[in-house]
This record gives C-alpha cells, sequence and structure tokens, in this order.
C-alpha cells in the first residue's frame, strides 16, 4: 500500500518506535473500506559517518481489522507468558 494513493492517514499513534496508521480507501468500485499499516523506525549508526545515526521504516502494511485482532491476541499471549515467566 505505497502510501495509500499519496493520501495521509486517517489516524496516527505511536508508542516510542512504533506506529499503528489507519487509512480510509475506497476500491475501484467506490465501496469504502478500511485498512491499517504497522511501522517500526529502526536507527543505526551510518556508515560513512559513525557518529551518525540514519533512521530506515520497516513496514507491515495492508492490514485489516481481523489483523488487528489476531495480532492483539498475540502480544497479550505473548505477555502472559513473560509475566509468568517473572519478566
Amino acid at each position: 500500500m505505497k502510501n495509500q494513493n499519496g493520501n495521509k492517514p486517517a489516524e496516527t499513534i505511536k508508542e516510542g518506535r512504533i506506529s499503528l496508521l489507519r487509512w480510509e480507501n475506497t476500491n475501484r468500485y467506490g465501496e469504502a473500506y478500511t485498512s491499517f499499516s504497522l511501522n517500526k523506525t529502526l536507527v543505526r549508526r551510518s556508515r560513512e559517518e559513525p557518529g551518525k545515526f540514519e533512521g530506515e521504516v520497516f513496514s507491515l502494511n495492508g492490514l485489516n481489522r481481523k489483523d488487528l485482532k489476531a495480532i492483539r491476541e498475540l502480544i497479550t499471549e505473548m505477555e502472559e507468558g513473560l509475566q509468568e515467566e517473572g519478566e
């Protein structure tokens, strides 16, 4: 979903380096639908100038509400497992 046809996201929420973007789209039949993107900004040292840092964005695009629900459930399951281990 390359920048959702040049539009800006309808909503963006951030937590640290993670961003969740909500897009309002229209398909070729004129039907509206919502999609989501997850972005994580990765920062690393520049190879040319080690004192400088460069940002790179990793994106997971084209998510729907069912995908978000699955991601939320996986995160909850992982967090509960970590709590049981005492982390």
